[in-house]
């Protein structure tokens, strides 16, 4: 007999997108669920679309309450659940037919605290995770806690895995969840998906991470046309590392993972000047290349002039011992560079050098230049590639 499945919606003023979202949840092929839609306060029609859905439908539970904000809602919803598995959406957002009916597979056959899924914007897999981990009762010991938390939770690394910080597009046990989220101050407006999230990895007994997507994240029209001022999202970004700081101290963790934090935060609060009047300031973001001790002395030939080719010739022309005796990217017919030719790849075996460099950020674009370099005659092991770090500079105009 299959297990009864909470499903929790809030709602604030999303008229434009609730409808969307509760026939997605409706229409589901897993039909032992609850719908809980907590009103928070709306004033814009959107409790009225779902009080007529509730009329509807008998599985839909309507609540209203003053406005309390998104955690505010969720723990409302939460007291109301009934059901052995919990599962969160997003009121402007929707799912596939398999949303629930998958993920309750899922956590019912392995037995685990909770399944943590990708999601997909524009139907696209973000793909954060990208393969299948599986971690039992007894898998969990602290170091692997600390590890999840460093690695998957505060690292990002796009040729990595990482959990992306949402509760939405996964499952949870509803005594885990509730125990979790409870945890978190009802005035936390930004992040409270990332604190829950600490909270599940250093308390839950078993978890899953699938690479798969079934949830559509919608980027309302309404947040691009009406950016966030910076003070308010530097105070957003101020209580959040308060607030993980205050979990990890908890946990008594906060100690090993601090440089981890302030790294993961600074990150987030410098992106946030680009919300700054362009015309006093400028955000560029680079690209490092760290594996320049080994082109000393050596003749290079760069390949690739977008963003992050400009970058790697900036840095390569500081050192007077690394000569590049060609650049080249197979979109040389439009991109012009005031220090250098940009020329066709199929000229390369006129060159001499020593190594050629791949300049390009994503992994599998810089796999198919390889291979092209490969059939071209160039031995792979002339051949450097790999992920380039970041780093950003601001500069007052």
């Amino acid at each position: 007999m299959s297990d009864l499945v909470s499903i929790l919606i809030p709602v604030y003023n999303i008229k434009d997108y609730i409808g969307k979202c509760v026939e997605s949840i409706i229409q589901q092929n897993y039909t032992n669920i609850e719908i809980i839609v907590v009103d928070d306060g709306s004033t814009d029609g959107s409790g009225e679309i779902c009080r007529q859905f509730a009329s509807q439908d008998s599985r839909i539970i309507y609540v209203y309450q003053e406005n309390k904000g998104s955690v505010g809602a969720r723990k409302t919803g939460l007291v109301h659940a009934k059901g052995k598995y919990i599962v969160f959406v997003d009121g402007d957002d929707y799912a596939e037919r398999d949303y629930v009916e998958k993920l309750y597979e899922l956590i019912n056959e392995n037995d685990v605290d909770f399944v943590h899924s990708n999601y997909m914007i524009n139907g696209r897999n973000q793909k954060f995770i990208k393969q299948v981990h599986l971690y039992k009762e007894g898998d969990l010991n602290p170091d692997l806690r600390i590890e999840l938390l460093r690695d998957y939770v505060f690292g990002w690394d796009a040729e990595k895995e990482i959990m992306d910080c949402n509760l939405y597009g996964c499952i949870y046990k509803t005594d885990v969840i509730y125990d979790c989220f409870m945890e978190l101050p009802d005035s936390q407006q930004y992040g409270e998906d990332l604190i829950c999230l600490c909270h599940l990895i250093m308390k839950c007994r078993s978890m899953m991470l699938i690479p798969d997507a079934y949830y559509h994240y919608v980027i309302r029209e309404k947040s691009l046309n009406h950016p966030r001022k910076f003070l308010t999202a530097l105070s957003d970004k101020v209580s959040l590392y308060e607030e993980i700081e205050r979990t990890l101290r908890k946990y008594k963790i906060y100690s090993v993972l601090s440089d981890k934090c302030e790294i993961f935060f600074a990150r987030r609060i410098f992106g946030d000047f680009s919300l700054l009047s362009s015309k006093e300031f400028q955000v560029k973001e680079k690209y490092v290349c760290e594996f320049i001790d080994l082109l000393l002395d050596r003749r290079i030939v760069l390949y690739g002039a977008g963003i992050v080719g400009q970058n790697i010739y900036e840095q390569l022309t500081n050192y007077e011992s690394i000569e590049i005796v060609g650049w080249m990217d197979r979109n040389y017919r439009n991109i012009h560079s005031p220090y250098m030719d940009i020329s066709d790849p199929a000229l390369i075996s006129a060159l001499e050098f020593d190594c050629v460099i791949v300049a390009v950020q994503k992994g599998n674009l810089a796999r198919e230049i390889i291979d092209y370099l490969s059939q071209m005659g160039i031995d792979r092991k002339l051949i450097l590639w790999q992920p380039y770090s970041k780093s950003m500079s601001l500069s007052m105009l």
